[in-house]
């Protein structure tokens, strides 16, 4: 991660154990008792090598929010929904196809629910949300079962809660179209 910014957790997935937790930019602590070099990475506001990015920092949770939706779809019916990802998909009034991985197409054609969760599919659950799921608070409500937005429960120095927002209507194009792309993918 040298030279980029970020975090890497490291969990046990049997138990939810933190076995590791690492951020980037980072810093000598043995460096960082020289006042200097205190000062100068506390001043570095462009950067924040002493933000905890692990704990401290929001993030797209990109695709791992497809298991969110799929849960959403095991929940309310949808499992059994397959859909042509072929193409990509372009919400209606906006301007970006949404594709999978590269401009992709990772499972193309007549696709279901358990080749696009092992595709990680962005079409297939671009589609899923936008054109079957009748309620957005239905994911909301999934996400609240999962814990997203609340601390984790374990003792971690600095934790914070993360957001969950609802999702919203306003009168411009743009909102809808924004809503739609990211819906199922959140990215």
């Amino acid at each position: 991660m040298q030279g980029k910014h970020g975090a890497i957790v490291i969990l046990n997935p049997q138990t939810g154990e933190v076995l590791a937790l690492y951020s980037e930019p980072s810093y000598s602590f043995k460096d960082a008792q020289r006042s200097e070099i205190w000062q100068a990475l506390d001043n570095d506001k462009k950067d924040k090598p002493l933000l905890d990015r692990s704990l401290n920092e929001y993030y797209v949770p990109g695709s791992t929010f497809k298991t969110l939706m799929m849960i959403t779809a095991f929940r309310n019916g949808m499992q059994d929904i397959r859909l042509n990802t072929t193409g990509g998909f372009s919400p209606d009034g906006c301007n970006k196809t949404i594709t999978d991985d590269n401009g992709s197409c990772e499972a193309c054609g007549d696709t279901g629910i358990d080749v696009a969760y092992q595709k990680s599919s962005n079409i297939y659950f671009s589609l899923l949300a936008a054109e079957h799921l009748e309620n957005p608070l239905n994911l909301i409500l999934a996400s609240k079962k999962l814990g997203f937005g609340e601390k984790s429960g374990i003792e971690l120095p600095g934790e914070i809660s993360g957001l969950r927002r609802r999702p919203y209507h306003a009168g411009s194009g743009a909102t809808p179209c924004a809503n739609r792309l990211n819906r199922s993918t959140h990215q």
